[in-house]
């Protein structure tokens, strides 16, 4: 999976990052990944559940004992950008209440040109489908959605872990329409774009599967 460099850099925010791309982890699994003792990542994890930022989960096998796993609160959670939700959300309200639906959704289409010529710029010097995904993953990422990619046999998944518009798209669904629609254009039309997975929907993460379309 390609990754990117994050905006969070302190020790602590190595572990929230890591949970809010990978979900649940045993301390052994945060250790492994951070390159640490497991002794190391416990102590942290417990430093980062005495401010509230994580918590402890244990889950049962059926037999044998539980497995203790990790995840982010919800003020960790609150940890990652949301690029001012409230002022997001009384915007939506305003412009319905004083200007109608049509102008949000007019507002919304304006926003989607703006970002489609933004991408479509930066990925129209790559040649490959991988290289124009890797640019929009790298693009996304600058932007606060914690993105990355991979390949998965014929097709890659866009994985976006964090959702920086979350309450606005939440309040209004044109808004993730539009997300999906911008990548669609972007990537053309022999290429099959789908949201696998979506947050707005209860999903942990926004997840968009991408092919070239069969001859």
């Amino acid at each position: 999976m390609e990754k990117y460099q994050p905006y969070f850099s302190s020790a602590f925010d190595r572990f929230l990052l890591l949970l809010k791309k990978q979900g649940l982890l045993t301390a052994a699994q945060v250790a492994g990944e951070l390159g640490i003792t497991a002794e190391g990542a416990r102590f942290q994890l417990q430093k980062l559940a005495d401010e509230g930022l994580v918590e402890a989960r244990l889950e049962s096998r059926g037999v044998g004992r539980p497995v203790q796993r990790w995840g982010l609160t919800e003020r960790g959670n609150a940890r990652f950008p949301d690029m001012h939700a409230d002022f997001s959300l009384h915007l939506i309200d305003a412009v319905k209440q004083m200007f109608g639906a049509p102008a949000l959704d007019t507002l919304i289409e304006q926003r989607e040109i703006s970002i489609r010529e933004k991408y479509q710029q930066a990925i129209e010097a790559t040649d490959s489908l991988e290289e124009k995904i890797n640019k929009v993953a790298e693009l996304r990422n600058n932007e606060g959605y914690v993105a990355e990619y991979r390949r998965e046999k014929e097709a890659y998944l866009l994985v976006e872990n964090h959702c920086p518009i979350c309450a606005a798209a939440s309040r209004c669904e044109k808004i993730c329409q539009s997300e999906l629609q911008t990548l669609q254009t972007i990537l053309g039309n022999d290429v099959s774009v789908e949201r696998t997975e979506h947050l707005v929907n209860g999903d942990r993460r926004c997840v968009y599967r991408i092919e070239k379309k069969m001859d």
